[in-house]
């Protein structure tokens, strides 16, 4: 499994969702430290990630649409 995976749209960060924070974008979908996956922004992962790579999670990266590369 790839550190890096390339998607259409960014999700928004599960734990800040959960602890009734703004609307963050999720830049890692990952293992949290209390067993259970999550997407997660930048503060979260660092904080709750386990880390990058197979059983642990990957970094979000946006995908330009073809619409966009024209």
């Amino acid at each position: 499994m790839s550190t890096k995976v390339f998607i259409t749209e960014l999700p928004n960060c599960d734990i800040c969702k959960s602890n009734e924070k703004k609307e963050v974008t999720a830049k890692y979908d990952g293992l949290t430290i209390y067993g259970s996956w999550a997407n997660m922004c930048e503060d979260c992962f660092q904080d709750y990630g386990k880390g990058l790579g197979t059983g642990q999670g990957q970094e979000l990266i946006l995908k330009a649409s073809t619409k966009e590369v024209r």
